[in-house]
């Protein structure tokens, strides 16, 4: 799930890129408005729950913690994270390792 585009979460060839790679890799991409109390819900009724950060200058950033009204959630930012694949997805394309498929 990704939130949709807004003042403050802008288009860009990181996101645009990291929505490919998802579909790429099969994973079902919804783009739409997620509320902080859906956050807060999904966030403590489910283990695997990955959040992240990306753009220019930070690419794909793991959130380990985030507090919503005084309550701390711990985001899954184990091994097996789906973030650091796409994060290492992205990284070998960038560098030319892997071929840009996409142009």
């Amino acid at each position: 799930m990704a939130p949709l585009l807004s003042y403050s979460i802008l288009d860009g060839i990181i996101s645009n890129s990291l929505i490919q790679l998802c579909r790429d890799l099969r994973i079902l991409v919804e783009e739409r408005r997620i509320s902080i109390a859906e956050l807060a819900d999904t966030l403590a009724h489910n283990e695997n729950v990955e959040v992240f950060g990306s753009g220019t200058a930070a690419i794909v950033s793991p959130i380990a913690s985030i507090q919503i009204d005084g309550v701390e959630y711990r985001p899954y930012t184990g091994d097996k994270a789906l973030t650091y694949r796409l994060k290492n997805e992205l990284e070998e394309i960038r560098r030319g390792r892997k071929p840009d498929t996409h142009g």
